[in-house]
């Protein structure tokens, strides 16, 4: 894929950049969270234990170590749909920017509707935290498939 968009842009087409991409589960205060790795050296020993299919276990689950390992591997770490946990997304976000965090998902379908639709009320305060707290604020659909519009 990134060949391709190069030679699109070599063509002076427009591309957009691909980014690598990894979700991992991690315990943020004591709490299962998905913390996404983005823009990292794909091949980077720091996040081999994340990338072979298997629960990370023991120093490696710690959200701490998460964040570490994404950092060494030069990307980003974003605490992915802050309000899904059973504990509320206040905490988790400072909690997370406790830890070193670059961002977190502000924009987000929370009713899961049939047709992506961001949560106003939800994603509103999410968004001011994150800004307040001066991290990055992104976008995420949970669209595993082809048709990204919707579930």
């Amino acid at each position: 894929m990134q060949s391709w968009l190069e030679a699109q842009k070599e063509q002076g087409h427009p591309a957009p950049t691909l980014w690598t991409g990894m979700e991992i589960s991690c315990i943020l205060r004591g709490c299962l969270v998905h913390v996404l790795a983005l823009g990292f050296e794909p091949r980077h020993g720091a996040l081999a234990v994340y990338n072979h299919g298997d629960a990370a276990v023991g120093e490696a689950l710690r959200a701490d170590t998460v964040v570490k390992s994404i950092h060494e591997a030069g990307g980003l770490a974003v605490l992915a749909h802050p309000a899904r946990y059973r504990l509320g997304f206040r905490d988790l976000i400072d909690a997370a920017a406790d830890v070193g965090i670059d961002g977190g998902e502000a924009w987000y379908d929370y009713d899961m509707q049939p047709q992506w639709q961001w949560t106003p009320m939800v994603c509103e305060q999410i968004d001011d935290q994150l800004k307040n707290l001066g991290l990055l604020r992104t976008c995420g659909t949970d669209s595993h498939g082809v048709d990204l519009r919707g579930r």
